[in-house]
Order: structure tokens, then C-alpha cells, then sequence
């Protein structure tokens, strides 16, 4: 038996329970991690995928938010790139600096007495960052098209979206998964669906001083993947209700 087939028959077994409760005190990632709690998977943030080669994804009945498909890193001028734009850019106190933007691209997003542009050359995207009269600042943060290529593919090469149902049980959620969907990337769109905003860059920076050094507590650039645009990035290979 493969991966997918293994995938599947677990899928079979846990749709099979009906309502499930939830493992974490958080509706918001709940029915990702209580599946992969009933996979026998710990939680994690682990750069590999979720299940034997397989990404896991989770999307309840009537959402429409975006697909997180990976989080990714800044490439840059400066040997702390992530940390230099949110000090310079970001809400900022004492303790901390904060940054969180959705960035379009050859468009401007305002954040913070700034705009935020995400733009391209031939080999790789990064950021335009203007002050609040829409002045040209700096060019920051470069994400280069191979690299982003290569961690698409090692990530997503095949991915499974589960869809689940929700329902409070005496004041605990409760969640149903009832249909899978085996996806194989096509890599070869993946920058143009970024060209065209249908794959997006959110920007999300926190760092938190601790004894005197800035720590990071967040994910630097997340992929966000439209609804829509799943058959232009996945080939649908199967379907199990």
C-alpha cells in the first residue's frame, strides 16, 4: 500500500467516527490539528510534509479564506532582514516590533505610514516600500523565483485537502471530516499566479526583546492561495466522499 492509498483508508476510518472533539482550545487551527491528532501525527511546524510525502490541508464546509500553503523566509541586503523592516517599518514599543501586511502585487498595500509593493525582475520578487506621500524608500526583502520553485515542490509535490463540518457540543467544538481531495502541483504556474494576486505574500513580522535580544514569533512571508485559483496551481488526481 502507498502513501495516498494508506492516506485514504485512515481517511475512510476517521470519517467513519462521525463528530470528533477538538483537541485544542483554538477554533481557528482546530480542525487541522484534530486531524492530525487522529492521524497519530504530533503537532508541529516541520519544513517536511504532514503525512508520508503528503501536505495536509484542511478547509471547513463554508470557508472561503485562502489555502496557507507554506511559510518562507526574506532573502535580503542585510544579514537580519526580517528584523531590520519590521524595526524600520512596523508598529513599534520597548519590547517589540510588528509588522503584518497582504502585499499585491505591482500594487500598494498601506501599512503604518508606509505602502508595500511586491514587484519583480526576471529572477525574483521582493519589496517596494514607499513613505506616506508614495515616495520610492528601498527595495527589501528578494524571494527569488527558483528558490520559492524548489520549496513549493519539496512541500506540496502532493497534497491532500480534507473538508470537515463544524458543530458545538455543549459549548466544545466538534468536527466531521467527509471528503478528500488528492492534488499533484503544477509548479510551472506558480509565478504567475502570483503576478496575477491569486497567490499572495502575507508579510507577518514579530520580534519580542528578550534579555536584549529581538526573538522572532512569527513566520516572516506565508503563501496564501485562493480558493479559486486550487485548479490553476493542483491537478485534482482523486476525490473521495
Amino acid at each position: 500500500m502507498n502513501s495516498i492509498e494508506e492516506l485514504i483508508a485512515e481517511f475512510e476510518r476517521i470519517k467513519s467516527l462521525g463528530y470528533v472533539q477538538t483537541v485544542v482550545d483554538n477554533s481557528i487551527n482546530g480542525g487541522g490539528l484534530t486531524l492530525e491528532k487522529l492521524l497519530g501525527k504530533e503537532i508541529d511546524n516541520l519544513y517536511t510534509p504532514d503525512y508520508k510525502g503528503i501536505e495536509l490541508k484542511t478547509k471547513s464546509r463554508f470557508s472561503h479564506f485562502p489555502l496557507k500553503l507554506f511559510a518562507y523566509a526574506f532573502a535580503g541586503p542585510k544579514e537580519h532582514e526580517s528584523l531590520d523592516i519590521a524595526s524600520l517599518y512596523g508598529y513599534k514599543n520597548s519590547y517589540s516590533y510588528f509588522l503584518k501586511v497582504l502585499l499585491k502585487y505591482n500594487k500598494l498595500v498601506y501599512f503604518n505610514k508606509h505602502y508595500f509593493e511586491l514587484t519583480s525582475d526576471n529572477e525574483k520578487f521582493y519589496i517596494n516600500i514607499y513613505n506616506h506621500k508614495k515616495n520610492l524608500i528601498e527595495k527589501r526583502g528578494y524571494i527569488y523565483f527558483d528558490d520559492l520553485i524548489k520549496r513549493a515542490e519539496f512541500k506540496l509535490n502532493e497534497m491532500a485537502l480534507i473538508r470537515y463540518s463544524k458543530k458545538s457540543f455543549n459549548k466544545i467544538m466538534h468536527y466531521r471530516y467527509y471528503k478528500l481531495t488528492y492534488y499533484k502541483l503544477k509548479k510551472e504556474n506558480l509565478i504567475n499566479l502570483i503576478k496575477e494576486n491569486k497567490l499572495s505574500f502575507l508579510i507577518h513580522l514579530y520580534f519580542y526583546k528578550v534579555n536584549g535580544m529581538y526573538e522572532n514569533r512569527s513566520k516572516n512571508i506565508e503563501l496564501q492561495l485562493h480558493e479559486e485559483a486550487i485548479p490553476a496551481l493542483f491537478e485534482s488526481i482523486k476525490e473521495i466522499e
